[in-house]
């Protein structure tokens, strides 16, 4: 597919896009916060707050000063990451032209743009899950010395859980995402694949443990905002950062690739690393003001079911498909545009 080659250019040209768009906004109030602890001495949990945002930020204001285009330098970065490690996992999984679809729905997504713009949970949320997928995916495929594909998998769990210690729920999904196939079975039941894991998590755990019992436990307080959005206006960025069809369409894609039995080894491992996340999300929405729109941590595995599904379904005329499948694109696209240029938050009360 000659197409492919245009990928890279134009996810390069998006993100210079992006870069742009930086300054165009002021800084949320969780960015805010964030900026204030970037600037204190320590940089370990804070409230509501792992250590790795704020590392982050305290890196590129250094180079680039404390401005909007200071704190969210490494935002875009992160979604051209992101997406670049999503198309390569889903090109494995299943084949160049899913991936394409894959990697066009993620980076058209309101949420995956909204998380371009702001440095905040969601960023890293989606981020960091799509590093634990190549992750997990690599240690079950390759073979290196010393082990060093599971050390890998083991730095990327150490690393979710300074993001945030409820990230620790995306390793428990890429457990689940391993342990679901005879394959994962099999390599996780490999020496030293256990020792190695739970080393990690362990050792992460103990200081987390240890370094919060001594200052009060900060991790556990929530963010203080002044002006929280209310429950109606938190409900509502659901539809704003996912968009009506195209959370519709996850939906039918999550529930839709579950039920032939048996299911194949990449849609097994999609579904299994999906739902935990899914429920991490239900137990954050709440949380924190806008921008913050939930960790999003389950949307690469839900855009990858969604392209395998969108390109293999055959239960209808493949036009009718088609033209769900553009529409459904151009109106997620539409309202990533809307949403960027600020009208749409302010309409509903959630401008930052």
């Amino acid at each position: 597919m000659h197409r492919q080659r245009f990928l890279l250019p134009a996810l390069v040209v998006l993100t210079v896009a992006r870069l742009l768009l930086l300054p165009q906004s002021t800084l949320s109030e969780v960015e805010q916060q964030v900026l204030t602890h970037a600037r204190e001495g320590h940089l370990l949990w804070h409230e509501g707050l792992g250590p790795l945002l704020p590392w982050l930020v305290k890196v590129s204001t250094f180079v680039f000063g404390e401005g909007a285009f200071g704190v969210r330098f490494f935002a875009p970065l992160l979604m051209l990451g992101a997406g670049w490690l999503l198309w390569m996992l889903v090109r494995g999984l299943f084949d160049a032209t899913t991936a394409a679809w894959a990697l066009l729905v993620f980076q058209i997504t309101p949420v995956v743009n909204l998380a371009a713009v702001t440095m905040t949970h969601t960023t890293l949320g989606i981020a960091l899950s799509v590093g634990v997928m190549a992750a997990m995916r690599v240690a079950l495929h390759r073979d290196y010395r010393y082990w060093l594909h599971w050390w890998l998998l083991a730095v990327a769990f150490a690393v979710v859980f300074l993001a945030d210690w409820r990230m620790s729920l995306i390793s428990v999904a890429a457990v689940a995402g391993i342990l679901v196939t005879s394959r994962g079975r099999r390599a996780f039941l490999k020496w030293p694949v256990i020792p190695v894991l739970v080393a990690a998590l362990a050792i992460m755990l103990g200081w987390f443990l240890w370094w919060n019992g001594k200052h009060g436990w900060p991790a556990f307080q929530e963010m203080s905002v002044t002006a929280p959005n209310p429950w109606w206006q938190k409900l509502l960025t659901v539809p704003v950062a996912y968009s009506p069809l195209l959370l519709a369409a996850l939906g039918w894609a999550l529930v839709r690739s579950a039920m032939p039995r048996p299911m194949t080894y990449a849609v097994a491992t999609l579904q299994a690393y999906a739902w935990p996340l899914v429920l991490l999300d239900v137990l954050c929405w709440m949380s924190f003001p806008w921008p913050y729109a939930g960790m999003s941590a389950w949307l690469a595995p839900a855009v990858a079911l969604l392209a395998h599904m969108s390109v293999n379904y055959d239960s209808g005329p493949m036009r009718k498909v088609r033209w769900v499948r553009a529409l459904v694109i151009a109106v997620a696209a539409l309202q990533s545009l809307w949403l960027m240029g600020g009208g749409l938050q302010r309409m509903l009360g959630l401008a930052w």
